[in-house]
């Protein structure tokens, strides 16, 4: 069924088609895709070049569809879409998946999709894990931080943030108090996570170090900032991304969260304006790019890197349902269909459209007030009078004109090309 952002997703929400078909060219040596959307940015980018034409090599099929955690809105958009499939990282040969209904994750041959190993966590495992130096590392609703050895899939070792192993009944299943359901980050080999979804209860984000599980920092007082918001506090849900100085941590329907990234400590709580939110985020140029309004128009709002401060949507002729950003190009997929815009046009036609549009709004002001004058010189018969307000007349309607000309000169500028939802063919 047609519903939003299921156009953008489009096969990626079949859970067989996401998870389970492979498509590889024959001989193709492929670059390793070690976490979600490819790296810690999330950018979904790969340096690997794809040639020659993509067949089908094999089909692994789940014995159990993805269950998300939460149900469909009942009239909003949905702004949380991380558990929908089972997001898959490829390292080398093996391609690793975690399932929130087993409760295992998986590793298989990228070959033959034979299963190298599996390994049972004692909850739901909901984003897909990160391949670090060998290891394997993931969360799950258990409200634990596991690293594996990747090759056989043995306990390297797991950190539980929270004070106890209590459990509770969340969302139909049995889960721990502080479940981990955010997508692990690792740089400079530390891993940073947050473990707990009720904020009251108390929230812990945190970072260990990978190759021990050794605790790092621990921040143990987010969930008090509930007290301070008006409408309660965060709720750590989605994966994680941090720009050079800070990390920030989704919260599910609302807008990402901003921690100090060497100490933990709490700086602020984002708003991307009236009723935007979201688990969508990813890192561009050290700006972090998050969001998606659940009133039908998407959006993706930006923020400063360092000081979390909002810096508005730079695509908002393009209400976006996800995007990946190249350098040159941004990739926008809208309800529509899929844009290539060109960034330095946009950025272009973002900076001058608008003050085309305020100069356009004085002239017409100005064109009003000078008819008036044209008006009272032919009423006077006064030929000098009557010839200078027609050449002004003139010249405020040709630059008018012109101004038409460059306002779509410029939004030309932005778009390298489009693919309608219509010519994608059936989804």
């Amino acid at each position: 069924r047609w519903r939003g952002f299921s156009f953008l997703r489009m096969k990626s929400f079949r859970w067989m088609v996401l998870m389970c078909v492979a498509l590889f060219v024959q001989g193709l040596n492929a670059a390793d895709w070690p976490t979600y959307r490819h790296d810690g940015n999330r950018s979904a980018i790969s340096a690997e070049a794809i040639s020659g034409k993509l067949n089908s090599q094999w089909v692994f099929e789940s014995r159990h569809r993805p269950r998300t955690a939460w149900p469909m809105p009942g009239e909003e958009t949905p702004r949380m879409h991380t558990d929908r499939a089972y997001n898959v990282v490829v390292a080398g040969r093996t391609l690793f998946f975690g399932n929130n209904v087993d409760n295992h994750v998986y590793a298989l041959d990228t070959r033959t999709a034979e299963k190298r190993w599996r390994f049972a966590a004692g909850g739901a495992v909901r984003f897909a894990p990160v391949v670090h130096d060998g290891k394997l590392y993931f969360g799950s609703d258990d409200g634990l931080v596991y690293c594996l050895n990747a090759d056989d899939g043995g306990l390297a070792w797991k950190y539980r943030p929270s004070p106890s192993g209590e459990r509770v009944i969340g969302n139909s299943r049995i889960i721990s108090a502080w479940p981990v359901r955010t997508g692990l980050l690792i740089e400079n080999d530390i891993v940073y996570f947050a473990s707990g979804i009720f904020p009251y209860e108390g929230l812990y984000i945190g970072a260990v170090d990978a190759g021990n599980g050794r605790e790092i920092w621990l921040n143990d007082t987010s969930g008090d900032q509930a007290w301070g918001l008006e409408y309660g506090g965060m709720a750590p849900q989605g994966y994680i991304v941090a720009s050079e100085s800070s990390l920030f941590v989704p919260t599910g329907r609302g807008m990402p969260a901003s921690f100090d990234k060497s100490t933990g400590k709490f700086k602020k709580f984002l708003t991307g304006g009236n009723k935007v939110g979201g688990s969508w985020a990813m890192i561009d140029e050290g700006k972090l790019f998050a969001g998606n309004n659940n009133q039908g128009t998407d959006t993706k709002v930006t923020f400063d890197g360092k000081s979390g401060a909002n810096r508005g949507d730079q695509f908002a002729s393009f209400p976006s349902i996800d995007m990946v950003l190249t350098k040159e190009i941004a990739y926008i997929a809208t309800q529509k269909g899929i844009y290539a815009i060109d960034r330095a046009g946009n950025a272009k036609a973002t900076a001058g459209v608008p003050k085309l549009a305020k100069e356009e709004g004085d002239l017409v002001k100005a064109i009003n007030t000078i008819r008036e004058r044209h008006k009272a010189a032919l009423k006077a018969n006064k030929a000098d009078d009557l010839a200078k307000v027609t050449a002004e007349l003139n010249s405020a309607t040709a630059r008018l004109a012109a101004i038409a000309k460059e306002k779509i000169t410029l939004n030309a500028g932005r778009v390298t090309w489009f693919v309608s939802r219509e010519q994608l063919g059936p989804l």
